[in-house]
């Protein structure tokens, strides 16, 4: 933490948990010129004070007294009597913005030495603007920006286990029990019995990017359940066929961390095509997870295939993994509310829809196994919906597509009205349907 100003930095700094204050290597200045700090250094082994007038008061004491003390007669009888000195006093003074900036970056470099821990890059979490524009030689010598402010960096800390004063929020919603017919994905219609989308030549969609095919977890998952659909409404066994074939190549695609299954992304991806929010391959999200978990939930209560729930176990696991970590993670709890972030970089963006497909996916696990994790964590994803459905809500506009950046998408804004109408056939919950009458009356 760069916080230059010290009475800051300690006023800041007090207002984070001990452990994790603890564990900061803070850097603060002395001596800068007309600041008023703190005389007290707090203990502690990581706090590291760069003292920034040193070298302008080494280099004066070597010249000598200096000429310009004083006033009338005497100080012109001083500069007559000493004009090189009075010169190279002269030329100090102005130079004493650029020592002190010379020392702070000397400084900062010495600190960061402190936090290196082998290949891992230094994350810097500068306190103001000051103190970021000081920081440049660290980015240069191969540290990075920390992508939050102390807010985030507490977050963090939530994240990685720190207790945050109770389970996560959690309200008793209902959970209707309903027929696959009137769940979700049912409003896509029926396939065709032939293939009518672009898939490999074994009937597994495939996605073109840059040139190359890939398996993508959404669009395979959500042509799994259409198949499905189609089979629960026309009884036809070769929708059934095709379902249980997308399904075996998500899960041959699945990757096994902390005892649960994960089924990645095989290509980057720009997130609203931003270049400062790229999600790197392999990468993980909630709603592909949630899908995958919808489609071998209703494959296993279609068919009772023990494979079905072998693999929707190791699935749901993946919610269970809560906190943001170097392994694959898809959701974390802020303030005690539970996030499912589609997009699960960082800063997260808490995609909405993104959101409420992860949660179709949970339902539907909950459906066959009457799971009380999984109603937990369903009841979380809600509680966290409703408290910030008003954020993503634009009165008189388009919804927001996530919260991070803002954007506004129709179509998105379509999908949001469904998927509040569908948790609230899930749930019973008036709530929900309040909400989608509030984003339909806002832009139909």
């Amino acid at each position: 933490m760069v916080g230059l100003r010290r009475t800051e930095a300690m006023r800041r700094l007090a207002a984070l948990p001990a452990g994790l204050a603890a564990g900061l290597v803070v850097v603060t200045a002395a001596g800068r010129p007309g600041a008023r700090e703190s005389p007290t250094l707090p203990d502690g082994p990581h706090w590291f004070e760069i003292d920034v007038d040193r070298r302008y008061r080494e280099d004066r004491d070597r010249l000598g007294p200096t000429p310009f003390r004083g006033i009338g007669p005497r100080r012109i009888l001083r500069l007559l009597r000493h004009p090189i000195r009075a010169v190279r006093h002269h030329r100090l003074e102005a130079r004493r913005d650029a020592l002190a900036v010379q020392a702070i970056h000397a400084g900062l470099l010495d600190a960061l030495a402190l936090v290196v821990d082998g290949d891992s890059p230094a994350e810097i979490l500068p306190l103001d603007a000051d103190d970021l524009a000081m920081v440049e030689p660290l980015l240069n010598a191969g540290a990075r920006l920390h992508p939050s402010e102390l807010t985030g960096l507490v977050d963090v800390w939530d994240a990685h286990g720190r207790p945050s004063g109770g389970p996560v929020r959690r309200h008793a919603y209902p959970m209707l029990s309903l027929a696959i017919a009137d769940r979700a994905y049912a409003e896509m219609g029926d396939a065709p019995a032939e293939i009518d989308y672009p898939a490999a030549a074994d009937g597994v969609p495939s996605y073109a990017r840059d040139g190359d095919t890939y398996l993508h977890p959404v669009l395979a998952a959500q042509q799994g359940l259409r198949q499905l659909s189609t089979n629960v409404s026309t009884g036809t066994r070769v929708h059934l066929d095709r379902a249980r074939v997308i399904a075996h190549a998500l899960m041959a695609a699945a990757v096994e961390s902390d005892g649960a299954l994960w089924i990645p992304y095989g290509f980057d991806f720009r997130l609203h095509s931003r270049p400062t929010d790229l999600m790197r391959a392999p990468w993980y999200s909630a709603m592909a997870q949630g899908q995958v978990l919808s489609l071998v939930s209703r494959l296993y209560e279609l068919t009772l295939d023990p494979r079905y729930l072998t693999d929707a176990n190791a699935v749901f696991a993946s919610f269970e993994r809560v906190g943001r970590r170097e392994e694959p993670w898809i959701t974390w709890a802020k303030a005690r509310y539970l996030w499912l972030e589609e997009y699960p970089g960082w800063p997260p963006d808490h995609t909405l829809n993104g959101f409420a497909f992860a949660l179709y996916g949970i339902y539907d696990y909950h459906c066959i196994t009457r799971s009380a994790s999984a109603a937990e964590i369903f009841r979380a994803g809600l509680t966290t919906l409703d408290h910030y459905l008003p954020q993503f809500r634009t009165k008189g506009g388009i919804s927001r597509y996530c919260l991070l950046h803002g954007v506004q998408s129709e179509k998105y804004h379509r999908i949001h009205v469904a998927q509040l109408r569908q948790l609230t056939t899930m749930t019973g919950d008036g709530r929900f349907a309040t909400m989608a009458a509030l984003f339909e009356s806002d832009h139909r």
